[in-house]
């Protein structure tokens, strides 16, 4: 802005020299404001990633399962989604084919907690899943 102002001063136009800072002081405003804008929507974003870890890491925690704590061998009765996490709106992981046998890591609801004979591990509807008899 001395730049600007000096460069004026040289030309000896006092009314261009006022001119032209009002116009830098309306630029200014102009950045700062939007400088307050973008910090508003960073925090907003900040604040929303933070949530997402949070879920993220609730779900880690539900999902850590040792191996000796399998249960029962379990096999599918149709052709079943296994999903990231025991809702209809995640992801599918993998479909098991009517037959398939899964081993049973845990239930919460109506869901189960399966490991595929893959290693998959995901969540499936307990009412598709019969006991797997040897």
């Amino acid at each position: 802005m001395a730049i600007v102002l000096s460069g004026f001063a040289l030309v000896g136009s006092t009314e261009i020299a006022l001119a032209g800072n009002d116009w830098m002081e309306g630029a200014v405003i102009k950045l700062i404001e939007r400088y307050y804008e973008l910090s508003h929507k960073v925090q907003e974003l900040s604040r929303r990633i933070e949530k997402l870890e949070r879920q993220m890491a609730a779900e880690k925690r539900e999902v850590r399962i040792e191996e000796d704590e399998i249960k029962e061998k379990y096999q599918a009765q149709e052709r079943l989604q296994v999903r990231k996490c025991p809702r209809t709106s995640c992801s599918v992981v993998v479909i098991l084919e009517r037959g398939e046998v899964v081993s049973l890591l845990s239930r919460r609801g109506q869901w189960s907690f399966i490991k595929t004979t893959d290693g998959v591990r995901g969540w499936v509807m307990s009412k598709h899943l019969r006991e797997y008899s040897y």
